[in-house]
């Protein structure tokens, strides 16, 4: 999940009393590119662009850049690594051109909001101590948000350059020209009395500003804030007076349709993929109004540009949905799924079925089922609790006499103790690499020195019991309440799916008999080479794809399809972590990818490996991966389960 939380509500804001939008006097804008400013007066700046016969839209541009209090050349010496400039030109006039031609959804040019500051540490005054979501705004204009959008897509995806503002969300000088947009992303729900109540969901247009949204789940409402919204009676961003907005723009919904009193603001996040802060909530409807009511009799004034299809989700449905939707979700639409069914008194909260508080539960064994010292280790400290995978060794070095699964997750235990209780995420997965370039370093080596096979690799997925927060970087599990989630690397699938087919041919073709019948043609020894190659082999599938098992590590936190996160003591993007937030009370489990589903107890999910591995003991089927259960082995791999309730 690329969603962050940077403040969450605990369990939510109230837009009276812990909301604090300031607007500042700071601005930034950038112009037309320069070989089109003379044309920029008669083409744009007085060109009108009619969307409806009742409605007229007029573009402004500025004449010069402005970058808030900074300079050009500034901003180029800040990112030198990148080539600021030619990027920043490049995308000035690729946006610009799609304005010229009303494209990718760039048809005017209004002012908005985008975030200068972010008080991460504001509280209420009362005993409470609640936090405070309170922000210094700048304005800035569409225009500009869209070149700076189109940079940081580069920057990110094809430059692979790691934001320091991600580490800490203090947002840094040189850095704030990327932060050019405040959203709002709303889910509208049936009254809450309402036992059949849905929740209504949209699908993106192809109109919309964000083209790669098409077709794509969305929350009921995605909305930017912009001058629109500025309240002068606080001086400031009226929240409530956004969503009644956008609501109405993009859905035709009105305040009559509509119980404020249930608006609920959750948490303040970022999509750590393209820098866009937001701000989540849930609304419910009158109890005398229906979701399926609003579909049908209300049409938005800006629906033909945003809005696709709109589609209601029943309440009690929510975790299936989720479940086997989420890859055709936005990662906001997920965010707010999970973050929707963790509500107290919303009448959804996702509980284990049992009146019982159910046991803690700890165990960690390895695939011979016998030993505890293993390539899976827990750690549950004072303030965190995790579960630590380490890679099963393609090579024959020895750290310390032992293998380097088991010592690197070992170490990792270790280092993880020593960290400070309000650490957060980026950080801790920071210090973690480190603890293995030290593990590298005092036996006189370094990552770059060892063959990929070498390397200490190891998956983690935290529990940080002071931020509320499942931390994950690789390829581990864990559930929260009933819904789980995997990270199965794409590479690993297509590895699998070759295993499973290599083993196919080899069980059909290897017997004697078809030795003899099938294969008696000109080239049969071409043909058996590979094949009475690996005849003595107790997995031949795995012999076969050994060889990209052991070059598969230089895809390791690296971009792409084939790319992914591990700790590996090498260079890795922290902001890759995902987090995932909880709230007091939830039932989590941890574990490594040793378990292929995680149930309520320890019981259910080692019952459920067991039916698995006696129907499946190849594991090319219900169990396919990319090894199956070795010789004396009594599962494919180790395994960790770690389960608790958040307090």
């Amino acid at each position: 999940m690329c969603i962050i939380p940077i403040i969450k509500g605990d369990p939510w804001f109230s837009p009276e009393r812990n909301i604090e939008l300031h607007v500042t006097d700071s601005e930034f804008y950038l112009s037309p590119p320069k070989e089109f400013i003379s044309k920029t007066d008669s083409r744009i700046l007085n060109r009108e662009t009619s969307f409806k016969d009742d409605k007229v839209f007029r573009s402004h541009f500025n004449a010069k850049d402005h970058f808030f209090d900074m300079s050009l050349d500034f901003l180029c010496d800040a990112f030198p690594e990148v080539n600021f400039r030619e990027v920043l030109e490049f995308c000035r006039k690729k946006v610009y051109i799609d304005f010229l031609c009303n494209e990718n959804g760039c048809y005017f040019n209004n002012k908005k909001y985008g975030v200068e500051k972010i008080f991460l540490f504001s509280r209420t005054a009362d005993l409470c101590e609640s936090p405070i979501l309170e922000m210094n705004l700048f304005t800035t204009d569409y225009f500009t948000h869209r070149v700076m959008k189109a940079v940081c897509d580069i920057l990110i995806h094809k430059k692979n350059y790691q934001f320091c503002s991600l580490r800490d969300f203090n947002i840094k000088k040189e850095e704030k020209i990327f932060f050019t947009s405040l959203g709002i992303d709303i889910l509208v729900s049936d009254a809450l009395d309402n036992p059949e109540g849905a929740i209504l969901f949209t699908k993106r247009s192809s109109n919309a500003a964000n083209a790669s949204c098409l077709h794509t789940i969305a929350p009921s409402m995605i909305e930017g804030i912009s001058l629109k919204d500025y309240d002068t009676e606080i001086n400031g961003v009226n929240l409530k007076k956004a969503v009644l907005r956008g609501l109405y723009e993009e859905l035709g919904i009105s305040e009559e349709q509509l119980d404020f009193n249930s608006l609920k603001f959750l948490d303040l996040i970022i999509n750590k993929d393209n820098l866009e802060i937001g701000i989540t909530g849930v609304l419910c409807l009158k109890s005398d109004v229906t979701v399926d009511e609003t579909m049908s009799k209300y049409t938005g004034r800006d629906e033909l540009l945003e809005v696709a299809e709109k589609f209601p989700i029943r309440r009690d449905t929510l975790t299936e949905f989720l479940r086997d939707k989420e890859h055709e979700m936005l990662s906001v639409t997920s965010y707010l799924i999970s973050a929707f069914n963790n509500i107290e008194n919303m009448g959804k909260m996702v509980t284990i079925n049992s009146s019982v508080k159910l046991p803690d539960e700890i165990f960690c064994i390895g695939k011979d089922g016998k030993s505890t010292e293993n390539g899976d280790h827990i750690y549950k400290g004072l303030h965190y609790y995790a579960v630590f995978d380490g890679a099963t060794p393609k090579g024959t070095r020895l750290w310390c006499g032992m293998p380097g699964d088991v010592f690197v997750s070992k170490r990792l235990c270790l280092a993880l103790s020593k960290l400070p209780a309000d650490s957060d995420a980026c950080s801790v997965i920071l210090s973690l690499n480190d603890e293995i370039k030290k593990c590298y370093s005092e036996v006189g080596l370094s990552f770059d020195m060892l063959l990929p096979e070498e390397w200490l690799q190891v998956s983690a997925v935290i529990y940080s019991k002071k931020r509320r927060e499942i931390w994950n970087f690789g390829d581990c599990c864990f559930k929260i309440n009933q819904t789980m989630y995997t990270h199965t690397k794409t590479g690993d699938k297509l590895l699998s799916d070759l295993r499973a087919f290599f083993n196919a041919i080899f069980n059909k073709y290897v017997s004697e008999t078809e030795k003899k019948s099938r294969l008696s043609l000109p080239d049969r020894n071409e043909r058996l080479s590979l094949l009475e190659s690996l005849s003595n082999e107790h997995d031949p599938g795995r012999a076969a794809i050994l060889p990209f098992l052991k070059l598969y590590p230089y895809l390791a936190n690296q971009p792409g399809e084939f790319g992914y996160t591990v700790l590996n003591g090498g260079e890795i993007n922290a902001s890759k972590v995902s987090v995932y937030p909880v709230k007091e009370g939830d039932r989590i489990i941890l574990s490594s990818d040793g378990y292929p589903k995680l149930f309520d107890t320890l019981a259910e999910t080692e019952a459920y490996l067991k039916t698995l591995l006696q129907a499946d003991p190849e594991c090319v089927n219900e169990l396919r991966g990319t090894k199956g259960v070795a010789a004396g082995m009594q599962s494919f791999d180790d395994r960790s389960y770690l389960s608790f309730y958040a307090d």
